[in-house]
């Protein structure tokens, strides 16, 4: 009986073995696989750390971006090191291919950030002066234009925080990746050529309007004159058309020579009926916001004089505005 118990204790105790080892060998697996590197990818991506952001939140962000494998892992790896962990918010460099300790280095780094604003009304060609001013001249603009320029208008005027390393391709989908945000939040319509009206027309709007209230009225005069097949006669037109036929502005958007009302360009808006072909500027989300919601009334016409906006029905009335306040 005595040498049965023994038997059945040694052969539980076995069994009992054979499963924690089981399970720490399954557990030393499963924390070398998903302590590794994500991937061989060593392409970098920006990724932003918010202000006030937990070792809990980043290690989540950071699976969700595909820099690490699992967050988890990450929190007990960071646990089992003893590290004291101070995170810095802001823009910080990663890539797939970086071990754990480069992962948390990048960011308990200071972040490098260099600020840099992108205001309403730029053509890609200005952004990309404004880019190579703050991040130096070595930067690769002539790379920056060839992958922005398909994107004008879709280019998103903001406060943008960049690392000195950023590359073109970086830059060119955080100002694409802002402005689908800022379209998407406004509802507007997702078909392409609707879309691309849109764009177009808010791109009008940056350029010509004073303020919100005008930008409205303005809009509604271009659907206007888009519904009776009337030329949108819009200097702005001439005035992209102008600068896009020299090398390099010694001033962007300065009036052009009357000459350029006599060019064939689809960008003449004074010949050609309808909107140009493409965004003549990159619009803030006030002129879209007016684009989208043009203000219906009746006029055809509008001058600006005084920092104001005057408003005509007929030639008649525009003509009398212009005498009056020009």
């Amino acid at each position: 009986m005595k040498s049965f118990a023994l038997k059945t204790f040694a052969i539980i105790s076995l069994i009992l073995i054979t499963i924690i080892g089981a399970t720490v060998g399954f557990a030393i697996y499963w924390f070398n696989t998903n302590t590794a590197p994500f991937s061989k990818d060593s392409t970098q991506k920006i990724i932003n750390i918010k202000v006030g952001a937990t070792v809990s939140e980043v290690a989540t962000q950071l699976e969700a971006e595909h820099i690490i494998k699992n967050a988890f892992a990450f929190r007990i790896w960071i646990k089992l090191s003893g590290q004291e962990i101070t995170i810095h918010p802001g823009d910080h460099s990663f890539s797939p291919s970086m071990n754990l300790d480069q992962v948390l280095n990048g960011f308990t780094a200071t972040s490098q950030d260099i600020r840099v604003l992108i205001k309403e009304g730029l053509r890609v060609e200005q952004i990309a002066e404004v880019l190579k001013q703050k991040l130096g001249e070595t930067f690769p603009s002539d790379q920056f234009l060839k992958l922005a320029t398909p994107l004008e208008g879709m280019l998103f005027p903001d406060t943008y925080d960049f690392q000195k390393n950023v590359t073109p391709d970086q830059i060119t989908k955080t100002l694409n990746d802002q402005f689908e945000t800022k379209y998407q939040a406004l509802n507007g319509p997702v078909d392409k050529v609707k879309k691309q009206d849109i764009i177009i027309i808010a791109s009008l709007l940056e350029r010509e309007g004073l303020n919100d209230e005008d930008r409205a009225v303005i809009s509604g005069i271009i659907q206007n004159r888009l519904r009776i097949g009337m030329k949108l006669d819009i200097d702005a037109t001439l005035q992209y058309l102008a600068d896009s036929e020299k090398p390099k502005p010694a001033v962007w958007w300065a009036s052009p020579l009357t000459s350029y009302k006599d060019s064939n360009s689809q960008y003449n808006t004074y010949k050609v009926a309808g909107l140009p072909p493409t965004p003549i500027c990159n619009p803030g989300v006030s002129s879209l916001n007016a684009a989208l919601k043009a203000q219906k009334n009746n006029y055809l016409y509008y001058i600006h004089a005084n920092g104001q906006g005057y408003y005509a029905k007929d030639l008649d009335q525009q003509n009398a505005n212009i005498a009056k306040y020009l």
